[in-house]
């Protein structure tokens, strides 16, 4: 009212209704952070209408139950895309799920924008496959042996997997797709168009890519169709043969031709009886051009008779071409001969039980018998005594248990034998065996003495063999036979010897202090043993007393390199 004037300053200020809208973009849809370089990233794209004015942003990445597992904030401008590697703010890979991205933009003029993007996929699973076959070669030749090859096939769920058949030169000749699993299918060798392939080597391919890009791939290469033709042939040179060991017409050979020669897997020619099964049979994985036969069954016998050879290959591919000769005769008559021992063992020891072995020999042929023999031998295989004679061997033969110089078979020893019977053509048959001989208890004066050189210890040693399971079992039985033997004399006190070989007997400076340092305290310990062991057997330590006689008493001179063996034994001297 007085007139005085006053004006404030200006004051500019902006008004801006424009809308703010944001859009945010995840692309791929699926990812694979695996480093294999395919799909290995996320790409979230913000769209804005307005860029000018951001005060801030704030970017969030939240798995399926909505928790943040990374997170990118900052103020001004932002960025046109971020990419997300996998990985979470812990710096830990992320689980493989359903995730998506949201975004919040905060304007200066207060607007406060948001936007979410759809599901995305974390997926760093390679899909499973497994892929093989029971063989790759095979004659798609429809002779009804492997005609077709079936692969076998084991996968994951996938969306889709392919399957391509291709040759040589990498030309597809066959392609399958499934959704699923793959199946698995059978080859018969033929294309797209059915017909069959030509002959050479196929590769089978089988794949699957995921959404997340990841990719599987497993091959079946050298698969191989194989269609060539194969002819065999097979003949016998002689109608008919006698084998029969006289040297004359005593085999039989085949010769045989094959048209192809390579992926051969085996050959096998069969030697059939007329009517009957099979007699021989002989195979091969390498072609052979001859083969002969004895005239001898598989089970070792001559058998007469119209016969013809059956000769087959087996190709890798699958082929067997056969072929037959001709009907040809096998003429011979062998002794037919059977051999029977009782007692088993014996023990011919004049006790008045089991003295004597009845050997027991029936002989039949169709022709007369020209001579037989029946040699006995020692386990060194030297001669200890034989029977024989003209014609047919009577039936029953009896043996005390002499040799031909006067020598008593040695107890718990296993003789071996070979009977011998031959026709007048020639025709000859030979039968092996053991005779077993029992524990031995021999009166000597007036002793009794039981000599067992088959009790076998370890080299040098006064342990029982155990490394060779037959020996050890021969052990055993031998000493258990032994205690049964000795329980029954009850009344007797036992003397067990031990005796050795001596290596130096011919040096006797040398041999005395084998003698001395080496053969008596190791024949001791062996006894010792022997006595520890029946003692575990029921034979009381009272009853047993043992000696270390060393070399001092051989039952064979040491020189005599072939027998001397008997003098490494153990002795039991009974004595009331």
């Amino acid at each position: 009212r007085a007139g005085n004037k006053g004006e404030s300053a200006v004051i500019d200020f902006a008004l801006d209704t424009e809308e703010t809208p944001v859009i945010l973009t995840a692309s791929p849809e699926a990812f694979s952070p695996n480093g294999d370089k395919i799909k290995d990233s996320l790409i979230l794209t913000p769209v804005l209408n307005v860029t000018a004015g951001i005060q801030s942003y704030s970017l969030v990445i939240t798995d399926a139950s909505g928790k943040i597992v990374k997170k990118i904030a900052s103020e001004g401008k932002i960025k046109n895309e971020f990419v997300w590697d996998g990985f979470t703010d812990a710096g830990r890979k992320a689980e493989d799920g359903t995730y998506r991205a949201g975004i919040e933009v905060v304007y200066e003029k207060g607007d406060v924008s948001n936007a979410v993007t759809r599901d995305f996929i974390l997926d760093t699973a390679y899909p499973e496959i497994e892929a093989g076959a029971d063989y790759t070669l095979f004659s798609p030749d429809k002779d009804g042996s492997k005609d077709t090859i079936l692969i076998r096939q084991k996968t994951s769920r996938e969306q889709l997997i392919t399957g391509q058949l291709k040759n040589q030169a990498g030309v597809t000749v066959k392609e399958f797709v499934w959704e699923g699993t793959a199946k698995d299918f059978v080859w018969d060798g033929t294309d797209e168009n059915g017909n069959t392939v030509p002959d050479g080597k196929y590769l089978y391919t089988v794949s699957s890519e995921d959404k997340a890009g990841n990719k599987t791939e497993k091959k079946i290469d050298n698969i191989t169709v194989d269609n060539r033709q194969t002819t065999v042939f097979v003949t016998a040179d002689k109608k008919g043969f006698t084998p029969n060991a006289d040297g004359i017409d005593d085999r039989i050979e085949f010769s045989t031709m094959t048209t192809l020669k390579d992926g051969v897997e085996s050959w096998k020619l069969t030697i059939r009886k007329k009517g009957e099964a099979a007699v021989k049979t002989f195979r091969g994985d390498v072609l052979p051009e001859k083969i002969i036969w004895d005239g001898k069954t598989e089970d070792g016998r001559v058998v007469e008779g119209v016969f013809d050879a059956e000769y087959s290959v087996a190709y890798l591919k699958g082929n067997k071409p056969v072929s037959v000769t001709k009907e040809f005769t096998v003429d011979i008559s062998a002794p037919e001969v059977q051999i029977s021992l009782s007692p088993m063992p014996f023990s011919p020891d004049n006790d008045g039980v089991d003295d004597e072995l009845a050997i027991t020999m029936n002989v039949t042929d169709a022709n007369e018998i020209k001579d037989w023999s029946l040699d006995i031998v020692d386990r060194q295989g030297n001669a200890f005594t034989s029977f024989g004679g003209k014609g047919t061997p009577a039936e029953k033969i009896y043996w005390d248990g002499i040799s031909k110089s006067g020598e008593l078979v040695l107890a718990a020893e296993d003789y071996p034998y070979r009977l011998k019977v031959e026709d007048i053509y020639g025709n000859v048959t030979q039968k092996y065996g053991i005779i077993p001989v029992d524990v031995l208890v021999v009166k000597e004066g007036d002793k009794l003495k039981i000599r067992i050189a088959n009790i076998t210890f370890a080299p040098d040693s006064a342990e029982l063999r155990k490394d060779d399971p037959e020996i050890k079992a021969k052990n055993e039985y031998v000493l258990g036979r032994l205690a049964e033997i000795l329980a029954k004399y009850n009344n007797y006190k036992i003397i067990i010897e031990g005796h050795a070989v001596s290596v130096f007997w011919a040096d006797p400076v040398k041999a005395q202090k084998e003698q001395t340092e080496e053969l008596i305290p190791l024949s001791k310990a062996r006894a010792e043993t022997v006595k520890k062991y029946l003692q575990q057997l029921g034979i009381g330590e009272s009853r047993m007393t043992t000696e270390g006689i060393g070399g001092r008493s051989p039952i064979v001179p040491h020189s005599d390199l072939e027998n001397r063996w008997k003098n490494r034994r153990v002795e039991f001297i009974l004595v009331k």
